[in-house]
């Protein structure tokens, strides 16, 4: 074959090549936060007045120093703490300049996640949330500020009053950095009074910081980091002396994912009540609980209306309804009782078309749970389904690793009915270091390394950080609706909720609008409309039939599933390449430092 180096001599350069590339990207990396720490730093010389800008709403995240008893924030920027140079005025050319820079810089998207939270640290938050005291007029302000901001928009009223409650004062003088652009945050502000000015550098360029804005009092920055990790979009700065409002993000997830937990055990405890419903196991009362949703009325609405035919049962939260019938003879409304909070009514809606037999009115403002026959059945089943069931052993153990039942052959459905609703924290518990085996690293993301491991005793393989954090609601809908999402993107080429700004992505999916092109087929839109619903206890694949809803879908019609399952499947496109090294079938991204730091408080030692 000629006088070529041997495959021993081959790795030995490759390997060396590949430590070589590592030192350049490292002091690229060095060399480019360098110059990103003098641009973000910048403040305008104090004697240029404002220029009269348009304002613009970014989500941008971080923290400054609190007043009083604030706690959860560090001390982020001071006045004096940068080097003054020029600031470049966003004009439409320099900002459709330096968006096309940003957009060009690189191909991958930012990776965002929430992070986990226990049910332990939930149920310790109830008892440890802390109310900062405020003016009836700040509060007020606040109010607005949480009512015209999409991430706020779904919540209760009880929601909203704990959630100002959680605001705590801060103060910045004239020329501190509020926040810094490429900086890890944790808190939503609010403006009490005061001006903030906004600042954009693009990274790796020497150019200075593009002002887009300012920002005043009564408005709100920083949303984004109360829902996940992502880098500070921009850089705020006081202009003048500010007072702020701040809510971080580990209370706001606390107090949301409280009122989540509130609310399923009352309706649990008000279904436990409803014979009709008495052969429903426990698992299934939750996916009720959790199916159902929020419906408010003002005193004087119509909730139900005698003679039509009822769709949806109502469980009573807050508030009192009048409950009248009208008189066959007189035609009067004559009123028959009084329903308050934890009273429920229109059950056998679920089950068939009846017309109701009375009207129910509001009497006060009132708050509702409710559920519809649709979803019902496709969750549960008809009556008939149910009627023919045996009734659910009310002393019934539930099985754990512990437990005999699991022994060696546990297979996947008893492992999701092991670890089904409240019992799932526990059964991830009972699993200790020792009965795991770690099979390989699957890559790192927003949670740090992610781990495949193997369970001795079922032979079952987890996701070490799925495994290790016990997460309130995150669960395998997840994987449905991204399932939705990569559907709608190979076909379409584009995302269904796509937007620059991250807020706004969040507002496309709580809209709910999803656009199809006019080449999806009918079959391809129900599937993607189902995967893609919000609501997680009524997505294609999270219900009666689990998965097999999915497989056998009409979109999925001929699909070899046993091939794809045997790998036997040929499939439509195979890249070519050179050799096992070679990488031109992938984007070019820029190297990422690895974090090694802590990644969990499960097991240090892991």
């Amino acid at each position: 074959m000629g006088g070529g180096v041997s495959k021993t001599e081959y790795e030995r350069i490759r390997h060396e090549l590949l430590a070589k590339e590592q030192v350049i990207r490292t002091l690229q990396e060095q060399l480019q936060r360098g110059s990103q720490r003098q641009l973000a730093g910048v403040v305008p010389s104090p004697t240029e007045p404002p220029a009269p800008l348009k304002m613009h709403r970014l989500s941008l995240v971080g923290s400054v120093h609190p007043v009083g008893g604030g706690t959860g924030a560090g001390r982020e920027g001071e006045a004096g703490s940068s080097p003054v140079t020029e600031i470049e005025e966003a004009t439409d050319d320099t900002e459709a300049r330096a968006a096309e820079r940003i957009r060009s810089h690189g191909k991958r998207r930012v990776e965002v996640s929430a992070e986990v939270m226990s049910k332990r640290a939930i149920l310790s938050s109830e008892r440890e949330r802390v109310v900062f005291p405020k003016s009836a007029a700040s509060r007020e302000m606040l109010l607005k500020v949480l009512q015209s901001n999409v991430l706020f928009s779904g919540q209760t009223r009880a929601e909203t009053h704990d959630c100002l409650d959680a605001f705590f004062p801060m103060a910045s003088p004239a020329g501190a950095v509020v926040i810094r652009q490429g900086d890890q945050g944790d808190h939503f502000y609010a403006i009490e009074s005061g001006q903030l000015e906004i600042l954009v550098a693009v990274p790796g360029s020497p150019t200075p910081p593009i002002r887009y804005g300012f920002l005043g009092a009564g408005t709100g920055f920083g949303e984004l980091a109360l829902l996940c990790n992502t880098p500070r979009a921009a850089t705020i700065r006081a202009v003048s002396a500010v007072e702020l409002w701040a809510i971080e993000r580990n209370t706001f997830r606390e107090i949301v994912a409280s009122h989540k937990l509130q609310r399923i055990r009352k309706c649990m405890q008000i279904l436990h009540e409803v014979a009709i419903l008495n052969k429903l196991t426990h698992s299934e009362l939750q996916q009720v609980a959790s199916a159902m949703e929020w419906e408010e009325y003002e005193a004087g609405a119509t909730v139900i209306r005698q003679g039509e035919v009822g769709e949806h049962f109502y469980i009573i939260t807050t508030g009192e309804i009048i409950v009248t019938q009208r008189d066959a003879d007189s035609g009067a409304e004559l009123q028959i009782r009084t329903m308050r909070a934890g009273d429920h009514f229109g059950e056998m809606a679920l089950f068939k078309d009846e017309t109701r037999s009375a009207t129910c009115t509001a009497g006060t403002h009132v708050q509702c749970l409710t559920l519809g026959r649709e979803n019902f059945i496709l969750m549960l089943g008809t009556i008939q389904e149910l009627m023919d069931r045996e009734p659910p052993q009310a002393d019934r153990k539930q099985r754990t690793l512990s437990g005999a039942a699991f022994a060696r052959k546990a297979s996947a459905e008893q492992l999701d009915d092991a670890h089904a609703g409240a019992d799932e924290y526990k059964y991830y518990m009972a699993i200790q270091k020792d009965e795991l085996e770690i099979l390989q690293t699957l890559g790192r993301g927003a949670f740090g390394r992610v781990k495949l491991v193997r369970h001795a005793a079922s032979n079952s393989a987890y996701a070490l950080k799925c495994l290790v954090k016990s997460r309130i609601g995150h669960d395998k809908a997840v994987d449905y609706w991204a399932l939705g999402i990569l559907i709608y993107e190979l076909i379409a080429g584009s995302a269904p909720f796509f937007a620059h700004d991250p807020m706004q992505v969040y507002a496309l999916i709580i809209q709910g609008n999803v656009k199809f092109p006019v080449f999806f087929g009918r079959s391809c839109v129900d599937l993607v409309q189902k995967l893609l619903c919000q609501n997680p206890a009524r997505r294609l694949g999270n219900m009666k039939h689990g998965i097999k809803d999915i497989i056998n879908h009409k979109w999925f019609a001929g699909f070899p599933w046993d091939g794809l399952i045997t790998k036997t499947t040929k499939p439509p496109i195979v890249p070519q390449i050179r050799d096992a090294f070679d990488t031109s079938n992938f984007d070019d991204f820029q190297h990422e430092q690895e974090d090694t730091g802590l990644e969990c408080d499960w097991d240090p030692d892991f």
